[in-house]
Formats: C-alpha cells, structure tokens, sequence
C-alpha cells in the first residue's frame, strides 16, 4: 500500500511578496493556516528554506523539513523534502502551495482520489474563473484542458480568449494542489526548465513540456479561493474569512 504525505513549500524570500508564509492572517500566520487546513487522514510538513519559519511552525506543534539549498521552484524544493523521508517510487506526494489560505481538506482528498484513479499521470486542480479582472490579471494561471479533462496548457495570459470580446464561459483557473508519485517527482527535478516553462513562469508546463508525464485536471467547481500574491490579498482574505 503506498504512502501518502502532504507537503508545503513556504519560501521567504518571495519575488512579488517577500516574507509572505509568515504574513498575518487575522492575527495567525500564513503557513500556519495553510497547514491547518490542509490536516486530514495524512501526514503533513511545511517545506521551508528559512529556520525563522521552521521556528514558527514548530511553534505551533507542526512538522517541517527545512530546505536551505537554493531551489527554482517549490517543487523541486519538495522533490529535496521527499528524498529525506526515504519514500518509495509509488508513494503519493501532495504538494499543497502556501500562499492558499483558503484551502479545504475536501479539495485535498478529490486530488487523492484522482490520483489513485489515474496512477500514471501527474494530477491538479482547477475552478472556475467568474470575474473579468481575475481572468486578465498576470497572478491568475489560466488553464484549458481537453475533452478527457487532461490539460493541454496553462498560461498568465487570457486563454482560451475570443476575437471578438471576453467571454468567461470556458475560463478556468489553476488551483495549486498538485499530485504525483516520488518517481514522477523525481524525474521533474532531474529536467531542465524548458522556454515555456520559464517564460510563464509556471512549473507545472515542465511535466508537459518535457513529456514526462500527462497532467490530470481535477474540477473543484465554482469555489470561493483566493491566493495570497501580494499584500492587498491578504485583505480580501480576511474579508472572506469574517463572512
């Protein structure tokens, strides 16, 4: 029976936010919350680069694999973390990212399942996009998928789009849930950033890009998320919250 253990990457040093895993949210710090929603039926680990936010989450009562090499993205920070506990190839890894303070242990398990379901692909999350602000906004990760729901590219930029005028009907966002086994995650981390992966930005184009594996979108539906990206988020968070 293969294992599976959720980890989240929390890096201080953010481009757009810096310090923001520490952020407060309604007087509780970002990581924090991200762990907290995200404990289930699994063990969980902050993935840090930072012993003041290893410090914090110990705090807490929570785990943490502190990660002090430089990394170019958090999933190649996880692939580090995985490696220290010594999991086998088929073991499932959640990345859970941890700027999503408004994550669901429910959206968590519907990646599990999926995953279990369709061992060979890589697997992610998605919803709706029901505003034309977030569909034009670079922060937002537009996805579109085939008729098997799996996905065929995901972009900052606003796709599928119309010639003619916006029009949000197929307008999907990614969600940053993603699943793979440690084999799979191995082999990300041995490739190379491709163009498309580093010119968007992207990390989940690599699998795609690089033809490792097939990406499996998960449907979440029309949910209420908000990733935290900069600190005008980290209101419209709390606004969420109070209601």
């Amino acid at each position: 029976m293969h294992k599976v253990v959720i980890l989240i990457p929390a890096r201080l040093e953010s481009t757009r936010f810096p310090g923001k895993p520490l952020v407060k949210i309604k007087g509780k710090e970002m990581i924090i919350r991200v762990i907290e929603r995200s404990l289930y039926d699994h063990d969980v680990f902050a993935v840090v680069n930072n012993k003041s936010i290893s410090n914090v989450v110990r705090n807490y009562g929570y785990k943490d694999i502190l990660i002090e090499e430089k990394c170019s993205t958090g999933t190649d920070r996880i692939a580090l973390a995985a490696k220290k506990l010594k999991l086998a190839d088929n073991d499932i890894i959640i990345n859970v990212q941890g700027d999503e303070p408004l994550i669901m242990p429910w959206m968590i398990e519907k990646v599990v399942k999926a995953k279990n379901e369709n061992p060979n692909f890589v697997v992610n999350a998605f919803s709706k996009i029901s505003t034309e602000e977030e569909f034009l906004s670079k922060s937002t990760i537009k996805i579109v998928v085939n008729n098997k729901s799996n996905l065929l590219f995901a972009s900052r930029s606003n796709i599928p789009s119309s010639k003619n005028k916006i029009n949000l009907d197929f307008a999907r966002k990614q969600v940053c849930i993603y699943a793979f086994s440690f084999f799979q995650l191995k082999k990300f981390a041995k490739t190379n950033k491709g163009p498309i992966e580093t010119k968007e930005d992207i990390e989940i184009l690599r699998f795609i890009e690089n033809s490792i594996s097939q990406v499996k979108m998960v449907d979440l539906g029309d949910i209420k998320l908000k990733a935290v990206d900069s600190p005008k988020d980290v209101f419209e968070v709390e606004k969420y919250l109070e209601n």
